[in-house]
């Protein structure tokens, strides 16, 4: 580390413990004792854990620290290429057979079964297994010893691999952010081998180098002193501590094949890069300002706590300042997010950063505006309110997260512990860190937390890395724009800044309390529900659960939406209404005064106006639910204009729909929506050309029309509650919101002439495009029935025909990365009653296999109508994964309000069917339905292709 390094970790370390005394300091903080964490003789280490959440479940990784950085310069994309190897071949699961294996478990390729490369670690994972079968554990194990250090590397099975890396390759960087930081990490990682190592690699190297160099690469980086096991879900983990003995026993240590992060060098000024690209749709602004840590054994300390306890302070008091900023109508930049993390791509460097969409040409303005904020933090501190909010939402944060420590899934706690062998830190059990984090909380004071914002934001402006991604392809401004970047920064005169004016509005919610209604009506419900019809026509559905114990959500649902009124003229309206309303005013407070008055509530509150329906909904804590109810009566009633707000939502829509133009990727699902809802208003995609045709009375006329008059809405309650303690606040806040006409003759659904494309239509387009692929799109639909029956065999076939297309396109040709699809059955898209089955294939190919792919997607989904074609084991992996997902979803809180508004809207209870159901699943009975729906079915093939 060098010296500058140095004196920032010697000034924050001395902040971080500076109220806690010197013996607690350097004690570490004892481990959870429900982890069993070891090191095997060869160096490879272990947590292990025992957990019931989701019960009968069981997580496996293996974390290793390797990465793109351990590569030669002749060895660029080696490392990702291996994690790809890693599912084609092991000694004890030859070619595909592992994934076929864990499939059959219930254990689905992608959602459950994957790995992800970076630059200094790589992550492999096989989640959700089945508990009931202690060999299928065993063999999960084995699965993870293969892949230490056995994984097969056959010449055919490399060579079948490199064409679906440069699928992969073809599809990230069809993204321009991802050329983008490609061009721009060489500079940024100056001195470093992290700019020349983004882990997809050279394509020059990976469609070429020999197969030997690849298991040279593994042989030199796959052992256990780089890598740790984890295992956490329903296990007897001395069982599973002795197979990890066993499996690892014959490996030696290699201490040589140690990875030894190197740091990123110091910058003693600030360094500025922007980077072009004609498919970026936005101007990109990124800020990194790198800074010191804690020492490895102080981090196992309560300072470690009490660092992360500042951090996350420091961090949301300077949010809600450029959140301010950002509200305004003439403000550089929007969608701001900051954060006290680590710098881009290099994990082992501790980074401030920040990142927003700069409006077109006013890079300079933002960053200037950006360091202002920052230095006045720096030289002036922050407001005790500003402190005392940031507190109420971190003690909410934490007071939450102790309220469901019992219910923390196996993945989350599997993901806690790779993070922890990768990055360090303490493990205290959860009752241990809440009491020490409230304690640390409480002694925290302003000048601490702007001790170690000093720390970081110093006078000497080092160690400050700016970076811009600028549309179009005129790169002869750049130098003048990170000039402008530096002088932004380097420019900010201290001497003249004013502390912050921390404004808030200090007035209830409500300026006045709603008289109470009544409940006129309490009937049982299927699930132990109850439903309660109130005074003023409003039907409540209730569901008390203890799946989540910190967490309740209120929904109302309404028939109307914009087809009640439909108005082709209004269209513009439609598409910005959510916004709008969402970004303005209720009652006294804009959002921004809005967003502090709720500061530790945890409320999470959204209004929505769609086709057919408008919703209202709030999620909550417990402690927080007359809060909760109150702002759904505030957003129900009390929604003004903001013409500030306005402004700059649409501004920022402006600058974001100008910039998709020249993207390819946007410009096929514009087509998409046109060609799949035949050119239908509802489902176009806005363009910024529409945006001088959005009215804000307009947008707020059609609020009061489908929220004046809630008579018809029904509202879903389900959590963490009692029945008889959430009666007056249902009365107060519910049963008094405004009811008319619609309480006796509830609306309809308008028929809006909206359905899917008709008849067989081929269509190929074309776009300017950097990177030459295909996009291939087909999208089948038919007439069906919403039924429990339907959705199972949809669900099915949808699984069966997605691995057929995965093995036929990716393992057997290698053409593509991957392949999206799946069949639905949606219902009520439109007002007239129609039920469809559809079936929509994405896939993305070089353009010389556009037209073959087409044909590949068409007979496959065809051939679904013949059992011959669907196998039984096929079959079997659908049903375990169906059934395995439909029993975690017994204990879901979103779950059961799905099942209960479908049995309310729908007439059909798709829960209680749903197992037996899927057991009786045949190859003869998927494709008996598949060829009620798929031989007559309508038809859309699109390819997009590159000029």
């Amino acid at each position: 580390m060098n010296i500058f390094s140095k004196r920032i970790l010697m000034s924050a370390t001395a902040v971080l413990i500076a109220s806690a005394s010197a013996w607690a300091t350097l004690r570490p903080l004892p481990l959870d004792t429900a982890i069993h964490r070891g090191t095997l003789p060869n160096g490879l280490t272990y947590y292990v854990r025992a957990n019931n959440e989701p019960a009968g479940q069981v997580d496996f990784y293996i974390a290793q620290r390797v990465g793109s950085v351990n590569e030669a310069e002749s060895q660029r994309g080696l490392a990702h290429f291996l994690e790809h190897m890693c599912f084609n071949g092991t000694r004890h699961f030859p070619e595909n057979s592992l994934i076929e294996y864990l499939q059959g478990l219930g254990v689905k390729f992608g959602a459950n079964l994957n790995a992800y490369t970076s630059t200094d670690e790589t992550v492999y994972n096989i989640c959700s297994v089945p508990s009931g079968r202690a060999t299928a554990l065993d063999s999960c194990l084995l699965i993870l010893r293969d892949w230490s250090r056995d994984i097969t590397l056959d010449d055919k099975d490399i060579d079948e691999e490199r064409g679906v890396i440069v699928g992969e390759w073809r599809q990230r960087h069809s993204q321009a952010s991802n050329r983008l930081i490609e061009r721009a990490a060489p500079r940024i990682l100056a001195g470093s081998k992290y700019g020349n190592r983004l882990p997809i690699g050279l394509m020059s190297v990976v469609e070429n180098f020999p197969a030997d160099t690849l298991r040279t690469f593994y042989d030199r980086w796959y052992h256990p002193v780089n890598q740790c096991v984890i295992v956490v879900g329903d296990i007897n983990p001395r069982h599973v501590i002795d197979e990890i003995e066993r499996l690892w026993a014959d490996v030696p240590l290699r201490e040589d094949a140690r990875f030894k992060p190197t740091p990123l060098p110091s910058n003693p000024k600030p360094i500025a890069v922007a980077v072009n690209d004609g498919e970026q749709p936005t101007p990109m602004l990124m800020l990194y300002v790198k800074h010191g840590d804690l020492s490895a054994d102080s981090a196992l300390t309560i300072a470690g706590l009490r660092r992360e306890v500042v951090s996350s302070l420091l961090t949301s008091m300077l949010a809600d300042r450029l959140d301010e900023i950002e509200s305004r109508a003439d403000a550089p930049f929007t969608n701001l997010g900051i954060g006290d993390n680590t710098m881009m791509l290099v994990r082992s460097t501790p980074a401030l950063l920040m990142r927003a969409v700069a409006r077109p040409g006013r890079q300079a303005e933002a960053m200037s505006q950006w360091a202002t904020e920052l230095k006045r933090a720096a030289r002036l501190g922050f407001a005790q309110s500003e402190l005392e909010r940031a507190k109420t939402d971190f003690r909410a944060d934490e007071d939450s997260r102790f309220a469901t420590r019992d219910k923390v899934s196996n993945t989350e706690y599997a993901r806690r512990y790779v993070r922890n062998f990768l990055d360090g830190g303490a493990l205290p059990d959860a009752i241990a860190r809440h009491k020490m984090l409230r304690g640390v909380l409480a002694s925290i004071t302003t000048d601490e937390v702007t001790a170690y914002l000093r720390s970081i934001i110093r006078d000497e402006d080092a160690n400050v890395t700016m970076l811009a991604y600028i549309p179009g392809t005129d790169s002869t401004a750049n130098t003048s724009i990170e000039q402008s970047l530096v002088d932004a920064w380097t420019g900010v005169d201290t001497a003249s800044l004013t502390p912050w004016v921390d404004k808030v509005v200090d007035a209830p919610l409500l300026a006045k309390q709603p008289k109470a209604g009544k409940i006129v009506k309490d009937t049982a419900g299927p699930y132990n529900s109850r439903r309660w019809k109130l005074s003023n026509g409003i039907n409540v559905v209730l569901m008390p659960t203890d799946y989540n114990p910190d967490r309740v959500t209120i929904q109302g649902y309404s028939t109307g939406g914009f087809a009640a009124k439909y108005d082709t003229a209004m269209f513009a309206n439609y598409k910005m209404a959510n916004e709008i309303i969402g970004a303005g005013a209720f009652g006294e407070f804009n959002a921004t005064a809005l967003r502090k008055r709720l500061a530790g509530t945890n409320i999470k509150s959204v209004i929505a106006i769609d086709k057919n329906e408008e919703t209202l909904g709030v999620g909550t804590t417990p402690a927080s639910l007359e809060t909760a109810f109150q702002v759904l009566y505030l957003k129900a009633t009390g929604a003004c204009k903001d013409s500030t707000a306005f402004t700059a939502a649409i501004e920022n829509q402006r600058v974001k729909l100008e910039g998709n133009r020249n993207n390819i990727t946007y410009a096929m699902a514009d087509s998409i929506h046109s060609n799949v809802f035949r050119d239908h208003p509802l489902e176009r995609k806005l363009r910024a050309t529409d945006l001088k045709d959005v009215d804000y009375d307009k947008i707020m006329q059609l609020y009061h029309e489908r929220f004046d008059d809630m008579g018809d809405f029904t509202f879903y309650i389900v959590g963490k509650f009692d029945i008889d303690s959430i009666r007056p606040l249902v009365c107060r806040y519910l049963a008094s919101l405004p009811s008319g006409a619609r309480a006796k003759h509830p609306e309809k659904e308008g028929d809006v002439g909206l359905g899917y494309v008709r008849g067989q239509v081929t269509k190929v387009l074309h776009h300017p495009a950097e990177v030459k692929q295909a996009i291939c799109y087909t999208f089948y639909n038919n007439d069906s029935h919403w039924d429990i029956n339907s959705m199972v065999a949809g669900r099915a076939l949808g699984s069966v025909a997605g691995d057929m297309l995965r093995k036929e396109l990716r393992e057997a040709r290698g053409w593509t990365y991957g392949v999206k699809t799946h069949i639905g059955i949606p219902s009520h898209i439109n007002g007239d009653g129609r039920e469809y089955f559809i079936m929509p294939v994405y896939v993305r190919v070089a353009p010389e296999n556009a037209k073959e792919t087409m044909n590949i997607v068409d007979c496959i989904v065809k051939s679904l109508c013949d059992p011959a074609n669907i196998s039984q084991d096929a079959v079997d992996q659908a049903r375990s994964y169906m059934l395995k997902n439909w029993d975690e979803a017994q204990r879901d809180n979103g779950y059961w309000m799905s099942v209960l508004r479908g049995i309310d809207f729908y007439g059909q209870d798709l829960n209680a069917g749903f197992p037996a159901t899927v057991k009786a699943m045949t190859p003869q009975s998927l494709a008996e339905w598949a060829k009620s729906v798929i031989p007559t079915a309508n038809r859309l093939q699109l390819t997009m292709m590159p000029d």
